[in-house]
């Protein structure tokens, strides 16, 4: 969880901060050690794999209070971590374009027994915003046995064997997972 303050008052003045999820426990604050407390305010925050490496990066976008109000915008990018990944990318056919509304549901294996995961494709709200493609963190996945979507309107349609880390297409009423070679950009260096 990333929350940004959004107040543009000198003496409102906080830093953003950030959560993880503690194995469903609870939350650990992690806004120093992951390098997010940045003291200015987030009037909008959106979230999506902005260099393609398979994670998700923070972008934050501070003007905006007043007419005229040009602050710069942050951009967070996560350096990553041996996890499992995939984005999908869907496009509905029956169903609106960017599928939004569409609800997902990964099977996944894991070398403590197989999960599930669920998503639903949307695009934010108020001063937030996602991308479309559905960046999801697999963790310590061994495969993929299966993704179910369901699209509005109701119709199913299931994947089985997908593989990790990679950037799929899929469109309602193909039964064919199409593979994206999109390859990860470079963004800044160390000096």
């Amino acid at each position: 969880i990333y929350l940004a303050t959004g107040d543009p008052w000198f003496e409102s003045l906080l830093p953003n901060r950030a959560f993880r999820n503690d194995a469903g426990r609870g939350f650990q604050e992690i806004t120093a050690s992951a390098g997010l407390g940045h003291i200015q305010k987030g009037h909008g925050i959106a979230f999506g794999d902005v260099d393609l490496d398979g994670d998700q990066d923070i972008l934050d976008n501070q003007g905006g209070a007043y007419a005229g109000d040009t602050y710069p915008k942050a951009l967070f990018l996560n350096p990553g971590n041996a996890n499992r990944w995939i984005t999908l990318i869907l496009e509905g056919t029956e169903a609106n374009r960017g599928a939004v509304g569409t609800r997902l549901r990964l099977e996944i294996d894991t070398p403590t027994g197989p999960r599930q995961l669920f998503r639903t494709v949307g695009v934010g709200s108020s001063f937030g915003g996602n991308s479309l493609r559905q960046e999801i963190g697999l963790g310590d996945a061994t495969a993929i046995s299966a993704i179910e979507l369901r699209w509005p309107g109701g119709e199913s349609q299931r994947f089985a064997d997908l593989p990790l880390d990679r950037t799929l297409r899929l469109r309602q009423g193909s039964a064919v997972a199409e593979p994206l070679g999109l390859t990860p950009i470079p963004i800044g260096s160390a000096p």
